[in-house]
């Protein structure tokens, strides 16, 4: 019921508030397709051609994907409490205001926003005033389990309760992916396809050229990931590794909507799990 709840108050909101309402942004949709853009080091493989056939499709950047030349139709950033995760979050604040003239045409998702969120207007820091009405708001709907047979039985029930069709509130389980993931098939696109979410390693592609760098340096991000692979792949650190809650999306939300995952390049740890998106078709 708490879910319900917090459903009809983004819903009210977004509405009251000028914000964009779910029917707005689902009314904008252009493509079947939706291209979700990570900041993996693989996005640097991608050619002018390749980035020309995104455009003519819906695509969605995530969090500092900002830095990249390209400018997606959607841009993607979470709230949080942690120190590093709030200080990146302005370093987006700034990458926003600074390029406001290429990002006119793009609609901000703010995900992981709280009902204290909204009454205490937490949302308004972080995104420029002008942006305001592009942007909407999004709750979080967690997936417990603490092992595959706890979180196997809690999916059921949310699919049940048809907990997962709930307008503003984005399933969420440790990658930001899966929340976009979850905010393409409400918006009812057909294919998905991820580019830059290598997750093999921790490589972003703004860290591979200086000039990224040299024209944001006051935006510039903190490193969040460390080590040989990243952490949502890293079943040492938990079961639920940002491969097996596709897995399991595809078995059991997906399927019976034809709804297909794909991703851009064979270096994505994810691969050959998903199949590889034909640039041909």
């Amino acid at each position: 019921m708490k879910d319900i709840n917090t459903e009809l108050f983004f819903r009210y909101w977004n509405k009251k508030f000028g914000l964009q309402t779910f029917s707005q942004i689902k009314s904008m949709k252009k493509s079947d397709t939706l291209f979700i853009l990570g900041t993996g080091s693989s996005i640097l493989d991608l050619s002018f051609e390749q980035f020309l056939k995104i455009s003519k499709h819906d695509s969605l950047g995530l969090n500092f994907f900002l830095l990249h030349e390209f400018v997606p139709n959607f841009i993607s950033l979470e709230l949080s409490d942690n120190p590093i995760k709030k200080s990146n979050l302005y370093k987006n604040l700034s990458l926003i205001s600074l390029r406001k003239n290429q990002l006119k045409n793009s609609r901000f998702i703010i995900r992981d926003v709280t009902i204290e969120n909204l009454l205490t207007k937490k949302y308004e820091d972080y995104i420029p005033k002008v942006f305001l009405k592009k942007t909407t708001l999004f709750s979080r709907f967690n997936l417990f389990g603490r092992n595959e047979k706890i979180f196997d039985l809690y999916l059921k029930i949310i699919i049940l309760f048809k907990f997962d069709k709930l307008h503003y509130s984005l399933l969420s389980k440790r990658s930001s992916v899966i929340s976009c993931i979850d905010f393409a098939k409400k918006l009812g696109y057909r294919k998905i396809v991820l580019m830059g979410i290598d997750l093999s390693n921790c490589d972003y592609f703004y860290d591979q050229k200086d000039n990224y760098k040299k024209r944001f340096p006051l935006a510039f991000p903190e490193k969040l990931q460390s080590g040989k692979v990243h952490a949502t792949h890293d079943e040492s650190i938990n079961f639920a590794t940002t491969q097996f809650i596709i897995r399991q999306f595809n078995k059991k939300i997906f399927l019976d909507k034809k709804i297909e995952i794909f991703v851009g390049t064979k270096k994505s740890a994810l691969y050959p799990d998903l199949k590889l998106f034909d640039w041909n078709s």
